[in-house]
C-alpha cells in the first residue's frame, strides 16, 4: 500500500498540517481532509498521523481501498486491518465494534472516496459506540456527520507551488536556470496548474524529459497529459500518478448529471453564479433546479471555488485543470461552440 512521501508534499501546508494535528490533539472526533484532485490530501493526512508526541492514540491503521468497489465491504476492511476475529453470530460490524471496545485508537482511511457511503456509515458506528475510536479522512468531499471537523486544502501559495516546483526539480532533472525570464515561466507553469502540488510536482519532474520552455507550452495546451509519460514511482495509486487519472477518478464519481453539468459549465472562462449557470447550461437534461443544485454539489466534490462577496451569493469558479477536462468531455458530447 502506498503512504504519502512528506517531504515535498508538504510544502506550503504548515498551516494546514498545523490545524489537523490541532484537532487530533483536541480530540475531534472525525477530521476529514478535503480538497480538489491532486491538492495533497492523502499526504497532509499521513504526514499528520505520523507525527510524535500524541500518546492518546496508542494505534493507527490506514486500510488499502484501491480495489474494492462494494461500500458493503468497508467494514470487512477495517475488521481485516485489525484482525478481528470470527463470529458467525454477530455481523462483521458487530464484531468490529466489539473489537474497538475499550481502546485508544486513530482509525486513517485514505482514498475511499467511491465507498462515501459505506464510509460514513462505519463512522456513525464506530464513533457513536467506541468513545476512544476517532478517525482522519481523506477524501474530496466531506462525510457530513456529526461534530466533523474539514480541512480544506486550498491552491498552494504562489510562493509554495515556486518553492515545491524547484525542490522536486533539483531531484529529478540538471540545475534549473535562475535567469528572471525562467523564474517568470515556472511561475506560469504553476499557476496555469491552479498551483495544486500534484500538477506541480508532475511538471517538475517532467524537466528530466523535456526543457522549461517545451514544458510551459505543454502546460498552455495539453495539461491533461502530464505525468502520462514518467515511470510509475512509489507503488501510488493510478490516481496519484498523472493529472488526467487524478481528475478521472472524480469524474467517474460524479452522477451523469453532474458529469453533464461539469462538462457546460466548463465554457464558463471565468466566475459565474448560479443564475447565469441555469441560463447556459438548463435544458430538458438539466432543469433549472438540477443546474443550481449541482454546481453546490460540485462545490462540496472540490471540483468548483466559490467566492461569496459580502453578504452575497456564491460566485463559482472552475480550476483551470477540472476546466480542462470537462471542456474535453463537452466536445465528446458533441456540445463544444
Amino acid at each position: 500500500m502506498w503512504h504519502a512521501e512528506p517531504t515535498a508534499g508538504v510544502i506550503g501546508r504548515t498551516r494546514e498540517l498545523t490545524q489537523v494535528e490541532r484537532l487530533l490533539r483536541r480530540r475531534a472526533r472525525v477530521v476529514t481532509v478535503t480538497g480538489p484532485p491532486g491538492a495533497g490530501k492523502s499526504t497532509v493526512a499521513a504526514v499528520a498521523a505520523s507525527r510524535p508526541g500524541r500518546d492518546v492514540y496508542v494505534e493507527r491503521f490506514r486500510p488499502s481501498w484501491e480495489e474494492i468497489q462494494d461500500p458493503e465491504v468497508v467494514p470487512h476492511v477495517v475488521a481485516d486491518a485489525l484482525r478481528t476475529p470470527d463470529d458467525c453470530t454477530l455481523s462483521r460490524l458487530e464484531m468490529l465494534l466489539d473489537t474497538l471496545e475499550g481502546r485508544s485508537l486513530l482509525l486513517v482511511l485514505h482514498d475511499c472516496d467511491h465507498l462515501i457511503g459505506g464510509v460514513t456509515e462505519l463512522v456513525n458506528a464506530v464513533v457513536g459506540h467506541c468513545r476512544e475510536v476517532d478517525f482522519l479522512v481523506s477524501a474530496r468531499q466531506p462525510l457530513h456527520v456529526p461534530g466533523e471537523q474539514i480541512v480544506v486544502l486550498p491552491p498552494l501559495a504562489p510562493a509554495a507551488a515556486l518553492a515545491l516546483f524547484t525542490a522536486v526539480a533539483r531531484e529529478t532533472a540538471p540545475p534549473l536556470p535562475q535567469t528572471e525570464h525562467d523564474q517568470a515561466l515556472v511561475a506560469e507553469v504553476c499557476e496555469l496548474l491552479d498551483r495544486l502540488p500534484l500538477a506541480v510536482e508532475l511538471a517538475a519532474r517532467s524537466l528530466s524529459d523535456m526543457s522549461l520552455e517545451q514544458l510551459a507550452e505543454l502546460v498552455r495546451t495539453r495539461c491533461l497529459t502530464l505525468g502520462a509519460y514518467l515511470p510509475l514511482t512509489n507503488g501510488r495509486p493510478l490516481h496519484h500518478v498523472t493529472l488526467a487519472n487524478a481528475i478521472s477518478w472524480s469524474h467517474e464519481l460524479c452522477t451523469p448529471p453532474q458529469r453533464l453539468l461539469w462538462a457546460r459549465l466548463s465554457a464558463f472562462d471565468g466566475g459565474f453564479g448560479t443564475a447565469e449557470a441555469v441560463a447556459r447550461c438548463a435544458d430538458e437534461l438539466l432543469p433549472p433546479a438540477t443546474v443550481a443544485d449541482g454546481a453546490a454539489q460540485l462545490l462540496d466534490r472540490s471540483l468548483l471555488l466559490a467566492d461569496r462577496p459580502g453578504a452575497g451569493q456564491a460566485r463559482y469558479r472552475m480550476p483551470r485543470t477540472i476546466r480542462a477536462y470537462g471542456a474535453t468531455m463537452l466536445r465528446y458530447l458533441g456540445e463544444a461552440g
